[in-house]
């Protein structure tokens, strides 16, 4: 095969994309000088690298002459890394995985290239915990309605893995836990780079966590106003009171007190089969282990409904004491 290789960092969501995205964005400048070139948000060299998904891609599966313009956009950067002596395109943007269609056409698009795919995977119930909290809490009545309607369809990675593989082939994808135990380094920047080959000479490592998780009783008291979100991607709410309460309003601990353990096995439940044969064909390293550690009592924050209240109305009065803070300056 002729170069470059291209890389395709196809999510999934919720299994640490943003801080892989935040690293090459601040490290592109490095990356491109010793060989590794990063496009921007129109999957070109010209336009702009934000950290984030690439939203191009998700708007030209929507367009009859989208794939073509993918393969075009494909094929201009390789042949921009050949003629600057680059060995490597990453491609990184989770929404990739949502679109089944996409993977033969970017195999067509890198047909005689030395192509690599790899997709994270994460234990289901948090996987749905931290999606409740991003997208479904503006999307349903509860969480149990999401999960009632969504379990052993959403994240699903067997068959994202299966679809990607039988694409490019088994060799060419790289299945990889989202998992502290299991990353390289304990650190999914590490465990991408180290997985990739990516040369990161030079480069340093990422300046500022990315994308952290809000604290889950900010999550409930906006779930009871979600009219105030214009869709699943509007994040203005929490932006606001992350500017007003800083570091208050991120998770400080482990666990959740939003699923029991039982809640959180029934979850599991729906997977179980599927992650077995997840594991056996693209991780048979594991060997007896487990895909995934199980759920357990750690896990789970049992709360009563009057704690619960109590960190609410404690939230509330760090609300109302910072914006009287800001009122007596101004005066």
């Amino acid at each position: 095969m002729t170069g470059p290789r291209i890389i395709f960092h196809i999510g999934g969501a919720k299994c640490g994309s943003s801080a892989i995205q935040g690293y090459l964005r601040q490290n592109h400048a490095t990356l491109r000088d010793h060989g590794t070139l990063v496009p921007g948000t129109k999957l070109d060299l010209d336009s702009d690298i934000l950290g984030e998904s690439i939203w191009f891609m998700e708007r030209m599966m929507g367009q009859d002459d989208g794939p073509d313009v993918l393969r075009r956009r494909i094929a201009r950067l390789a042949t921009h890394a050949r003629q600057t002596g680059a060995h490597t395109v990453v491609i990184s943007a989770e929404n990739m995985c949502n679109h089944a269609r996409l993977a033969e056409i970017l195999r067509a698009a890198t047909a005689g290239l030395d192509a690599l795919v790899v997709l994270y995977v994460r234990r289901q119930d948090d996987y749905f915990l931290s999606a409740w909290q991003q997208w479904n809490m503006k999307r349903y009545t509860s969480l149990a309605e999401y999960v009632d309607r969504r379990a052993g369809l959403d994240a699903d990675w067997l068959g994202i893995a299966t679809t990607w593989a039988d694409a490019f082939g088994d060799a060419c994808v790289r299945v990889r836990p989202f998992a502290r135990d299991r990353l390289i380094g304990g650190d999914v920047v590490t465990d991408f780079l180290s997985v990739t080959g990516i040369d990161t000479e030079g480069s340093a490592p990422l300046t500022a966590p990315a994308n952290l998780s809000f604290d889950d009783h900010l999550g409930e008291m906006a779930h009871r106003i979600r009219d105030v979100f214009d869709g699943p991607h509007d994040n203005e709410f929490f932006m606001v009171m992350a500017r007003l309460l800083g570091k208050d309003v991120f998770r400080k601990a482990s666990g959740s007190h939003l699923m029991t353990l039982a809640e959180r096995q029934a979850l599991m439940s729906h997977y179980d089969a599927a992650n077995e044969t997840l594991k056996q064909r693209f991780i048979p390293d594991l060997g007896a282990a487990p895909l995934f550690r199980p759920p357990s009592e750690d896990d789970v924050r049992p709360m009563t409904e009057v704690e619960r209240l109590q960190a609410e109305n404690a939230l509330l009065m760090r609300c109302v004491y910072q914006l009287a803070r800001k009122l007596e300056a101004r005066q």
